[in-house]
């Protein structure tokens, strides 16, 4: 899956999951969290797919806080393990769920294979019920209100860029774009407003 798909099946099951449990999950760390693996594509010497993808270092990560606060957690647990779960599982070559214990790369035989016209219109199903759900919950007009926390977003704003323009790991299809753009444009203003009003605070509580 690419990363619109990411994010918007991540951003999804975490804010129905949040519904549930009555809790108001980070939309950045939801962003966030939902791309987190693909952090393997800035590090050379990690294989795609391999060991950040694993169902084991997504506990590892957020183990400590779920023991603490399972509730609070448990729609950010989503958005990281449903990545590797459903997002690459079904739709990519395969990928290491039980790293360390295992390095084989497990998938599920699914039509939906990457590029295809099916994943395709999932993807754009997706993006288009992001885009629903920000607007209709007010999530939208609370990232515009800027807050620290948006700079988490550099972290899947630049696993984004690589796809695109150095076609690495793999092409993105033509189709999907426009919605990459989009989510790299609302992701990168995003960040830079928060960048411009920390250093703003900061010369002024210098001056």
């Amino acid at each position: 899956m690419f990363a619109i798909g990411h994010i918007s099946l991540g951003y999804i099951t975490g804010k129905a999951l949040g519904k549930l449990t009555r809790q108001n999950p980070s939309i950045p760390l939801l962003w966030t969290l939902s791309l987190l693996p693909d952090i393997d594509l800035l590090i050379p010497s990690i294989r795609h797919r391999g060991s950040t993808h694993s169902l084991i270092f997504a506990l590892l990560i957020l183990a400590p806080f779920i023991s603490d606060r399972p509730k609070k957690t448990l729609p950010y647990f989503a958005a990281l393990l449903i990545h590797s779960t459903i997002g690459d599982f079904i739709t990519s070559g395969g990928v290491m769920l039980l790293w360390p214990l295992s390095s084989d790369m497990m998938s599920y035989r699914s039509p939906l294979k990457m590029g295809s016209a099916a994943e395709t219109y999932v993807e754009l199903t997706l993006f288009a019920a992001l885009i629903l759900v920000l607007i209709a919950s007010g999530d939208l007009k609370n990232l515009i209100k800027t807050e620290n926390r948006n700079l988490i977003l550099s972290v899947p704003l630049c696993t984004m860029v690589l796809p695109i323009y150095f076609e690495y790991p793999v092409k993105i299809p033509s189709s999907l774009l426009i919605p990459h753009f989009i989510l790299i444009g609302m992701i990168a203003l995003l960040i830079a407003k928060s960048f411009i009003q920390i250093l703003a605070r900061t010369i002024k509580s210098k001056i």
